[in-house]
């Protein structure tokens, strides 16, 4: 029994020439017949599949990194159906990584690399020469040498490695890899989600029509056109994300109608899913300290206090850093030094210094490395912000209850001020400062001990005035230990 053919809604008269549009909706349908998608994943998608036919317009292209959590849910599925429609594509495993670089500078294929995972895990030298190859083939000016010739007539010889790719694989991809890929993260269908049947033969014949309307649209007029597109990006991307989005954007702009808005903001929620966040171990340890300055209103934070924190969230490395006891003082320093954070002797009250961290030390650091990510959704979604001032009680449930319980055993929780009609950090926020002037200390969370003092939160009470008195509670575990310094203070020994 052949494959059903598309809707007449897809039907198109090769005798007139195929619109851009018309081939998207096309390359939509033919994507939902055999593959559950979101609708994001099916609009970037398409946009690719015409990228591949147009990749002489293109100074860079993006990699599908087609990942999933668990076998069984459509990976190589998707990598099949591409091979169906996409220009020249070469499905393929395992390939040494002299052949990849010479079967794409010579015949310039649409690779579409199943089991990637199994790739980056193999032999070391493959792995690294593939992660080379990969890292340069992003970019119309990239390369890769190899040595040529026998004996003593060797030469070396750059080729280049420019192309579409799809990398399909359980698992993260290498960092730079990452960095150059949109993903496209599958889940195994419920009993409720229905596809077509895929039928390898009958599929080849379906798409013959398919794949002559696409070789009909790119002409040479239409890859000019593309190749002097300077379409608008959305300043939400980063450098790196702009660069591999322009020739799908493009591409989007020449459809024209819905798709200018469409693709935009599929490619945003695509770059602003959890599958798609940045996995290196810096950029995780400042999201997760900005969340924790954030949940609780608070403007600094001993070091020992927010190792603790740490520790407490679940899901993340922190607590099984330093052979399962949980990153220290010490760790979190060497890993934040590298973004130019640093911890600083603080002082809380007249009799407390200790080290540690500012919202304002980090506030560099995460413009520069975890910005907030848009809100963004294919379907229009209307919000509502309240542009005043709002009086928030502190959450009575956090996932750092644990280090912040001796803050509500001590006093009935304060109001702080948060302004949700500006960034989470705008400069409306009420500021503490580090203080050297007693007189200017503001409310402390953490308790202080009989001996030694130990205060580790600085909040700012609405309206100011002088900080509650404070019981004597003590903290369990110990958060910090204290020696008496040359000119008295205490100071952390950290």
């Amino acid at each position: 029994m052949t494959t059903p053919p598309l809707s007449p809604k897809h039907e198109m008269d090769l005798s007139s020439f195929p619109s851009t549009a018309d081939l998207l909706e096309r390359c939509r349908a033919w994507l939902h017949r055999y593959l559950v998608l979101s609708p994001a994943q099916v609009i970037v998608i398409a946009v690719w599949v015409l990228h591949t036919w147009s990749i002489d317009a293109a100074e860079f292209t993006p990699y599908l990194h087609i990942t999933a959590p668990e076998k069984g849910c459509g990976k190589t599925r998707l990598l099949e159906v591409l091979r169906a429609i996409v220009y020249k594509p070469w499905f393929t495993g395992r390939v040494t990584a002299g052949a990849l670089v010479r079967k794409i500078a010579k015949d310039k294929p649409s690779l579409l690399l199943d089991e990637s995972d199994a790739a980056f895990r193999g032999d070391v030298i493959y792995t690294e020469a593939l992660r080379g190859i990969l890292n340069s083939g992003y970019s119309r000016s990239g390369y890769s040498s190899l040595c040529v010739g026998k004996g003593t007539e060797v030469s070396t010889v750059d080729f280049s490695c420019f192309g579409p790719k799809a990398l399909a694989g359980i698992g993260d991809l290498p960092d730079t890899v990452a960095s150059r890929s949109i993903v496209i993260a599958m889940r195994r269908k419920t009993a409720s989600e229905h596809v077509g049947r895929f039928r390898e033969h009958d599929v080849r014949v379906s798409a013959e029509q398919f794949r002559a309307m696409l070789e009909a649209w790119a002409t040479p007029a239409t890859i000019e056109a593309l190749r002097i597109a300077r379409p608008e990006l959305p300043e939400e991307m980063t450098d790196r994300q702009m660069d591999i989005s322009e020739p799908l954007i493009a591409i989007a702009d020449l459809a024209g109608g819905v798709w200018t808005r469409e693709v935009r903001a599929a490619l945003l929620e695509l770059f602003g899913s959890t599958a798609s966040e940045d996995s290196s171990i810096g950029v995780q340890l400042l999201r997760d300290i900005r969340s924790i300055f954030d949940e609780h209103g608070i403007e600094a934070i001993s070091s020992a206090h927010l190792a603790e924190a740490l520790c407490k969230i679940e899901g993340q490395p922190w607590a099984e850093r330093m052979n399962g006891k949980g990153i220290n003082p010490s760790g979190l320093a060497r890993l934040l030094k590298k973004h130019g954070v640093a911890p600083r002797t603080i002082r809380f009250d007249a009799l407390t210094t200790l080290k540690g961290y500012t919202r304002d030390s980090f506030r560099d650091a995460w413009d520069r490395y975890c910005p907030p990510a848009a809100v963004t959704s294919v379907t229009p979604v209307t919000t509502r912000a309240n542009i005043e001032d709002l009086q928030c009680e502190m959450p009575s449930h956090s996932r750092h209850e644990g280090a912040f319980a001796a803050q509500k055993a001590a006093f009935s929780p304060p109001r702080f001020t948060r302004n949700v009609s500006a960034a989470p950090h705008a400069e409306n926020l009420r500021q503490s400062t580090i203080v050297t002037d007693v007189t200017a200390v503001t409310p402390i969370t953490g308790m202080v001990e009989a001996e030694p003092s130990i205060a580790t939160l600085a909040w700012k009470e609405v309206g100011g005035g002088d900080a509650p008195s404070l019981p004597a509670t003590p903290i369990t575990p110990p958060l910090a230990s204290a020696a008496i310094t040359k000119d008295d203070s205490i100071e952390s020994d950290l």
